[in-house]
């Protein structure tokens, strides 16, 4: 019902300004021939009356073309609106309630400001997380398998314990990160700040984008590198 009262809104609109820009162009277009009736003392050649229609015209279609122009690039889809109106909801809701486990599944978050957000458990694999602001947020245990956590603010994130095998951790702020316990298995890491972060048994096993020098550094600090059985 919200859906198809936007479509008439919408509709309400579009209707109003091309009447609004028609009453425009009538006006205009008779100042125009009001002039030309002036400075030819009302009795203007047919050379002169021919020339003025065709002005007329081409004014009409030029601001018609100009509106519609306008119009495109100022529009935003219905869709659109309806999306960022859902995602501002669920995250209004992940920051108000508490909920162990919660599904979140191929959910888009990017860019969503999650700080210290209780998501114990949650269940975010292929979730799009790129660019989100979890900083100091408890993700302990959480299911973020193949996750996109592109350019995630992370630091000081809880993620002891969490899945992120195969995650797209590429230039994600991990400082002071707990990564206590969780599974990095194939995670991309190009870019990556883990400066601070505490990796003690965390399973860094064909990560991706790490130098050697910041491998023999997260193993002196406990992570795990090699197979393990």
């Amino acid at each position: 019902m919200a859906l198809s009262n936007r479509r008439n809104i919408s509709l309400y609109e579009e209707a109003k300004a091309e009447l609004i820009s028609l009453i425009k162009q009538t006006a205009l277009v008779g100042v125009g021939f009001l002039v030309m009736l002036l400075l030819t003392g009302g009795y203007p050649p047919a050379f002169v009356m021919g020339l003025s229609v065709c002005l007329g015209i081409v004014f009409v279609a030029w601001s018609e073309k100009k509106r519609i122009k306008d119009s495109k690039e100022s529009y935003i889809p219905v869709e659109d609106i309806q999306e960022d109106n859902d995602k501002s909801r669920l995250i209004q809701e992940i920051l108000t309630e508490v909920s162990i486990g919660r599904d979140l599944k191929d959910t888009n978050l990017s860019g969503a400001d999650l700080s210290r957000a209780d998501l114990i458990y949650a269940k975010l694999s292929r979730a799009n997380l790129s660019g989100a602001n979890l900083s100091g947020a408890d993700l302990s245990g959480a299911d973020l398998i193949y996750a996109n956590l592109s350019g995630a603010n992370l630091s000081g994130a809880n993620l002891s314990g969490a899945d992120l095998r195969g995650a797209n951790l590429n230039y994600a702020d991990l400082r002071g990160a707990d990564l206590r316990g969780a599974d990095l298995i194939g995670a991309d890491l190009i870019g990556a700040d883990l400066s601070g972060a505490i990796v003690e048994k965390g399973l860094f096993r064909k990560t991706r984008g790490l130098t050697e020098d910041t491998k023999q550094d997260l193993k002196q600090r406990g992570a795990i590198f090699e197979d393990f059985l």
